[in-house]
């Protein structure tokens, strides 16, 4: 039964004092008649809870859609308020901007302030969104900046986020480069280095194509995958077997050699090795070929054995940066006579400037050379002795190899 009408029922019953009131009594009384059947006393039961929630709902619904208005208006002044503060709107700011460039498959990335310095003391949080959309995510060294390397070719946009004290700058567009070309064929090569079917090849200005490829290797290239070298046709490497301090004068062998060796012995390349010299006479030129002798163990050698003679790298107070051409002459001399005397053949690495300014290039015709000259524009090198090997990039790129490398070529 509906128990829940009783005290309505008894409000309109006992409660009658006016005609109206009559009226309502009566309807009422024959409403709850008409309710008292058990079918319509069931439909009321689930009718009635319905009716209540949809007046509910109208009552409720306008205030709901007025609360969420103004929560959506406080949000949005939140962050506005936000991104005011961020974006370094109060006057205790300092303006920053965003300093990238590009070099080869690196960037170089530096936060700078109005004066164009690099900001000190502070590391900045970056973002870099790739090419295809994937971000990397790195930050600042204390000196300001950050240094990336092996990134894919193609624009990259650079961005900051918010650093206390400072304003946020706007991004900046990087495009980063690909150190090779990809040619469709060998007739579609262009000066510098390319690749066909994942093969490389090296052109010149004039169209001739290298006979042959190849990357000087020590310790500080970590890392390096042989096989991948060979498969992308690199055909030779020459390896530092070691050197001698420019301050001690002590001879050192360089710490990956052997293994450096044996790896890429078995990929099946060509081999020469090198020794940076410091020698000061020749006493010290034929220790330094007595060294390397002794480090080869009698393994066999495609290309020379190079002494590398260049500036020190405190120059001009290392040992041997004083020495004059004749006495670098007599040096050179001895070395090779000695090495040829172990079976060996001989050569001479150094720079363009240096051959020209410290060494007598008139007597280099006895050795094999190879030069360091970095051109622009893969220019060939402007120079009128004769060189087996040019070394024309320190700052390659070749899958195996970790970060820059120096490449090298024979020309036809």
């Amino acid at each position: 039964m509906l128990t829940s009408l009783a005290p309505i029922r008894y409000y309109f019953v006992g409660n009658v004092k006016t005609q109206r009131e009559l009226h309502m009594r009566n309807f009422f009384i024959r409403l709850l008649r008409w309710a008292r059947d058990e079918r319509r006393e069931r439909l009321l039961i689930i009718i009635l809870p319905c009716l209540a929630v949809m007046v509910s709902a109208l009552i409720i619904a306008p205030q709901l859609a007025v609360y969420r208005a103004n929560r959506a208006a406080a949000m949005q002044a939140v962050r506005e308020r936000s991104a005011a503060e961020n974006a370094g709107t109060d006057a205790g700011s300092a303006k920053l901007f965003i300093s990238a460039a590009s070099s080869g498959e690196d960037m170089f990335i530096s936060i700078c302030g109005e004066d164009g310095t690099p900001v000190t003391g502070v590391r900045f949080q970056l973002t870099l969104t790739a090419p295809d959309g994937n971000e990397i995510f790195c930050s600042t060294y204390t000196d300001g900046s950050c240094y990336l390397v092996e990134l894919a070719p193609g624009a990259y946009t650079v961005s900051m986020s918010p650093q206390p004290g400072y304003v946020t700058p706007a991004a900046v567009e990087c495009t980063v480069s690909s150190l090779t070309h990809e040619a469709k064929s060998l007739d579609a090569l262009v000066p510098g280095l390319n690749t066909v079917d994942g093969k490389l090849y090296y052109q010149d200005i004039t169209g001739r194509r290298a006979a042959a490829v190849g990357v000087d290797i020590s310790c500080f290239n970590r890392s390096v995958d042989w096989n991948a070298l060979r498969e992308q046709g690199v055909d030779f490497v020459i390896l530092r077997i070691g050197g001698r301090g420019w301050g001690s004068g002590h001879i050192y062998l360089d710490k990956l050699f052997h293994e450096y060796f044996d790896a890429a012995r078995s990929a099946g390349l060509r081999i020469g090795v090198y020794f940076y010299s410091t020698a000061v006479n020749a006493h010290e030129a034929v220790e330094e070929a007595e060294f390397i002798v002794s480090a080869l163990r009698g393994a066999q050698l495609e290309l020379p054995v190079y002494l590398d003679t260049e500036y020190s790298g405190n120059y001009p107070n290392g040992r041997a940066d004083r020495l004059s051409a004749a006495e670098r002459m007599d040096i050179l001399s001895a070395f090779s006579a000695k090495v040829r005397q172990h079976g060996y053949e001989s050569g001479i690495y150094s720079g363009v400037y240096y051959i020209e300014h410290e060494l007598d290039a008139s007597r280099l015709g006895a050795h094999s050379l190879w030069i360091a000259n970095y051109t622009r524009n893969n220019a060939l090198p402007s120079v009128d002795y004769h060189y087996d090997i040019w070394q024309y990039t320190e700052s390659g790129r070749i899958r195996g190899i970790y970060g820059m490398v120096d490449i090298n070529v024979i020309l036809k």
